[in-house]
This record gives C-alpha cells, structure tokens and sequence, in this order.
C-alpha cells in the first residue's frame, strides 16, 4: 500500500520462516498471501502464477479448502492478465470455476464467472462485443444484485473490465463511464494485481482522450 515492496517481501520470508515453528500449518494462508499480494510488485507476474497454482494443491493437502479455493481463483483471474494465450487462459478458467463450483464457495465462483465471461467476449465475435452476457455471465441481472447488496469487490472487478473492452473497440465515452464508476471503489483491491491493470487502462483513457482534445 505504501511502496514498500522489498520490505513486504522481507515480511513475507520472515512470516515462513516463524511458520516453521508450527510445523508449517499456516503455508496454505502465507503462500497466499504471497502470491496475491506481494510477489508480483518484486518480480514478473508468472512467478505469483506458478506459485498460486501450486498452492491450490498444497492446501489441499493439508485439508484446507479456503486457501485452496481462493489460490483457485486468483490464479485464474490474475492469468488473464498476464499476456498468456487465451486458449488456455479458457481453459485454466473452465477447470477452476468446476472446482470451486464442487467445494461450494459461492462469492468465488460469482467471481470467477465474470472473469471467464471477460474472456469469452475477447475470443468470441459476438453481436455486441461490449456486452458481458452469456453462459457463464450476465451482467443485465448480476450487476443490479451487486449493487443491491453494495457489493464493491465484484463491481470493482466488473467496471474495470468494461473499461478495458471500451477501450479495446474505441469507445471512449463508455471507457469513462466505467472508470469514474470504478474509482472510488478501487482502495477494495489494494495491492492486488488487477488495481494496477485498472489504472493502467486509466492512463491510457486519458492519454486518448488527451490527444482528441489537441486535434
């Protein structure tokens, strides 16, 4: 939160070298924790990958589904972001989003299908490339029940992602209308990957539409 990457790091060493005094019974939570939050501001995104993969399993193995579940997630949706094919980013998301669905975790499975819906629009040529209704998704019925429940983690995600598709097709109006409905919910993503996605498609709104003001 407050730029202090290499300490956070150092934090984090130091949380799994104490945890080995308890025979290791909290890795599932500080390999999270680590993966999620403080690896990728210290090195390429791949590494938190590999880690939240292999953390899934991990904590499996020690019978606890929570942090499993979550590593599930955040493995899938943090993929996305990373510049790898989206066939398999397709992919990883259809196998997780079964997984969860089978360990009963409701906010994470309503969280993951938005982010496979995101996909599905960028592999699809749907009639409305800018809509995220469809099998896994429809934002035409979940959004009004988020906001109902001022849900700000799920419409964080889900501005954020529009913002990215209106600025994929060019729809500047529409890219702002998202970004100014994003912003104030951003501080519910501190430290995770997708807040920084999030201002980075902010800047490139504003360098757009700095440049249409000088034509």
């Amino acid at each position: 939160a407050y730029g202090q990457y290499r300490q956070a790091l150092d934090f984090s060493d130091l949380a799994l070298a104490v945890n080995q005094q308890y025979q290791g019974h909290y890795l599932p939570e500080l390999m999270f924790q680590r993966a999620g939050t403080i690896l990728h501001w210290n090195a390429p995104l791949s590494d938190s990958l590999q880690l939240l993969e292999q953390n899934i399993y991990q904590a499996e193995a020690l019978g606890n589904q929570e942090f499993a579940v979550h590593s599930a997630l955040f493995f899938s949706f943090y993929q996305v972001q990373s510049g790898t094919g989206l066939d398999k980013v397709a992919a990883d998301l259809l196998k997780y989003r079964d997984y969860i669905t089978a360990k009963g975790f409701a906010c994470n499975l309503e969280f993951i299908r938005l982010w496979q819906q995101f996909v599905i629009a960028l592999q699809s040529e749907q009639a409305d490339p800018l809509a995220l209704s469809g099998e896994a998704f429809d934002e035409q019925v979940q959004v009004a029940i988020w906001q109902q429940q001022q849900n700000s983690t799920l419409l964080f995600c889900y501005h954020s992602l529009k913002l990215q598709l209106a600025l994929l097709y060019q729809q500047d109006e529409l890219a702002l209308h998202h970004y100014q409905a994003a912003l104030p919910l951003a501080p519910v993503a501190m430290a995770l990957y997708h807040q920084t996605e999030f201002y980075f498609s902010a800047g490139l709104l504003c360098c757009r539409r700095s440049q249409h003001s000088e034509q």
